[in-house]
């Protein structure tokens, strides 16, 4: 049988819990089959067992209060109680927020032995990503005590170093995790004075070949669901899906693992880490992939510098306002102001690029090469009309109303329609 009742109000919890077997050799169906396996006798029949349980927290003063007694009878040999009391506050400590300690008392029975003691747990955050924490174990018969620190590097990287005592023998222990995009790297190592010393390097990753390319990547699962990204041969796109970014290889590609099956999955481009000549034109992509499913799928990404550039026709004119400017592979790389200024993006040495407007390619410009060592300074390009378009000049603005008004010339003269003559 089991009751539990939660009281809203008090903010706390009732729980009961107990059985009672009247034949001394009824066994459970794990129990008859770990018998019938083994073949083994088994000794300490159930009789009978009930457990109480009382939570309560008080929310104003960050405390949590936790006990628990628990009386179990056998048919054959002496009956064990075994109870316990947890004590756990959360507070702020000056400017140190979200501090937690807790204290727990217990005493367990077996075998007409009663073991008894206390341990006490305290967390407390150390800076924006650390936290320092101690814990103790007293009474037992064999006290122990560890100091630790835990540290969040970034979101790839992480680690915790222990130092502390047992049974009068230090211990060091410690270990590095970092999620990489060629693999996942965790390093630990452990000290114990007297009795060894080990350490240990792990390296957990794999390689995706397509017909679209391929690239060496970490892994959760051998032969999991994964999405291969390709950003337009850009190398060191950073790509987030559900984990730590990944960046793309020399050949611009980077597979995402932690994606996950039958789900709509995103991947997206860290424009905040992009790198320095590198433009992002679409940032973001889905995939919905079934169970061991290899998906693919491709940024628009333009690699190259930056520039502030002044776009002239051979008539001396420029290109009308909103003007785009495309590479050879119709990237569009900037658009024109008013005054024919743009601002060029995947800028390289020597690069043909064209200029549309109306939907048509009208003029064609050249980059010098070598590039000028200042490309902010209004880089003049000379915009030479295409031999089959001809220049076209921009339309005359005219304001809305005057192209919705028509002139009306009365054809005779107006006659009055007043009453009064």
């Amino acid at each position: 049988m089991s009751y539990s009742k939660d009281f809203d109000q008090l903010n706390s919890r009732v729980t009961f819990a107990g059985y009672r077997f009247s034949e001394e050799n009824f066994m459970t169906m794990s129990e008859y089959l770990d018998a019938s396996d083994s073949g083994m006798v088994r000794t300490g029949n159930d009789k009978e067992m009930y457990t109480a349980t009382y939570n309560q927290n008080f929310r104003d003063a960050g405390v949590s209060v936790y006990l628990n007694y628990t009386r179990h009878t056998y048919w054959d040999r002496e009956e064990q109680i075994n109870y316990n009391i947890m004590l756990s506050h959360y507070f702020n400590m000056g400017s140190i927020r979200n501090v937690s300690i807790s204290m727990t008392g217990y005493r367990y029975e077996y075998d007409n032995q009663a073991d008894k003691g206390m341990y006490i747990s305290l967390s407390m955050p150390w800076g924006d990503n650390s936290t320092v924490s101690y814990n103790g174990n007293y009474g037992s018969g064999t006290d122990s005590s560890q100091v630790g620190y835990f540290s969040r590097v970034d979101d790839a990287t992480h680690y915790q170093l222990n130092v502390g005592t047992s049974d009068k023998h230090t211990s060091v222990d410690g270990y590095y995790s970092h999620d990489g995009s060629l693999a996942q790297v965790d390093l630990s190592a452990n000290y114990h004075e007297g009795q060894y010393t080990s350490a240990g390097l792990s390296l957990q990753g794999g390689a995706t070949l397509t017909a679209h390319g391929g690239a060496l990547h970490r892994t959760q699962n051998m032969g999991g669901t994964r999405l291969l990204i390709d950003a337009d041969g850009v190398a060191d796109v950073p790509v987030e899906g559900n984990g730590a970014a990944v960046y793309t290889n020399m050949f611009g590609k980077a597979v995402v693992s932690d994606v996950n099956n039958y789900y709509r999955n995103q991947a997206y481009i860290d424009l905040n880490r992009l790198p320095e000549n590198a433009e992002a034109t679409q940032s973001v992509v889905q995939a919905t992939l079934t169970e061991g499913a290899i998906g693919y799928r491709k940024f628009a990404v333009i690699s190259g510098q930056k520039a502030m550039a002044v776009l002239r026709l051979s008539d001396g004119s420029h290109p009308p306002f909103g003007a785009e400017v495309k590479n050879d592979n119709e990237q569009t790389v900037g658009l024109v102001d008013d005054d024919g200024n743009v601002y060029l993006a995947g800028v390289k040495p020597g690069e043909h690029m064209s200029v549309f407007w109306s939907g048509v390619a009208h003029c064609d410009i050249n980059l010098p090469d070598p590039l000028p060592a200042d490309l902010f300074n209004g880089l003049l390009l000379p915009c030479q009309h295409k031999g089959n378009v001809a220049p076209i000049t921009s339309p005359a603005v005219k304001p809305a109303i005057q192209e919705q008004t028509q002139r009306v010339t009365p054809t005779e003269p107006p006659t009055s329609i007043s009453v009064n003559q």
